[in-house]
């Protein structure tokens, strides 16, 4: 046990300790993933910062080298490229510094879309526990709306992926400001601690998510050199954005554990 710490640098201290308890490091995969989802709800409850969790145990917060980058696999069951719900984890992987590629996979002779996530260990799981929280309930919702707006088969279809989206969209948005938002107060907070703001260089979430992005970036161009862009063709649908922008908005974005 730390003796003579702060309440603060107590949470802060055992927030790391749950980030270590990966399955690399001898947890099972329920236990790393309820681990996981605790450490996103104190990181917001108590409004922690990457930085301030990184400067804690040592670690250079803008080394690419110190990144710890890993790829998750994504299963959906999925047999076919599903614009909507690739839209949905693109949004997430990207606002959370990660990479996404998407994997034609073969079980017993059958065909199945995966996504590979490539990022920071607890981003990429991230990334992959929120995308099969959040796919189901959206898609619930859309075509939910798209049937009140009187669609059917396949326009039905057409109407959930601009739903999904459109709720894409608000979610990486929504990502990105808060880190954003911590970063600049953290920044104010230090001039004001630095009466003569001289020399001042701040280390926040949004310095390290360049460094993060980097060592993505270099972890996924190894892993795949030669990659094509697939783009679908889908009817733009204003109604059906707007209705899943306005989702984005209310969806939650923490991870919920039972128990």
């Amino acid at each position: 046990m730390t003796t003579n710490e702060s309440p603060r640098e107590k949470v802060v201290r055992l927030i790391r300790e749950m980030r270590n308890r990966t399955v690399d490091r001898g947890a099972t995969p329920a236990e790393a993933a309820a681990f996981a989802a605790k450490v996103a709800e104190w990181v917001e409850r108590y409004q922690v910062d990457e930085a301030e969790l990184r400067a804690k145990a040592g670690i250079d917060l803008g080394s690419v080298a110190d990144i710890d980058v890993a790829q998750n696999t994504l299963r959906t069951g999925a047999k076919v490229f599903n614009p909507g719900m690739t839209r949905i984890v693109h949004q997430l992987a990207t606002a959370m510094c990660c990479r996404v590629i998407l994997l034609t996979e073969y079980h017993d002779g059958k065909k199945e879309v995966v996504y590979g996530i490539v990022g920071d260990v607890l981003d990429a799981d991230y990334v992959c526990q929120m995308s099969v929280t959040l796919m189901p309930m959206l898609r619930m919702m859309g075509r939910l709306e798209g049937a009140e707006h009187g669609h059917e088969r396949g326009e039905l279809v057409k109407w959930t992926n601009q739903y999904l989206t459109g709720a894409g969209y608000e979610i990486h948005n929504r990502i990105v400001k808060e880190r954003k938002e911590r970063s600049e107060v953290k920044q104010v907070a230090a001039q004001l601690a630095d009466s003569s703001c001289t020399a001042l260089a701040v280390i926040t979430g949004e310095s390290i998510a360049v460094a993060k992005r980097a060592a993505t970036d270099e972890a996924f161009v190894a892993a795949y050199p030669n990659t094509k862009t697939h783009r679908s063709h889908t009817d733009y649908n204003p109604t059906a954005q707007a209705r899943g922008r306005e989702a984005g908005k209310q969806v939650s974005l923490n991870l919920q554990i039972e128990g």
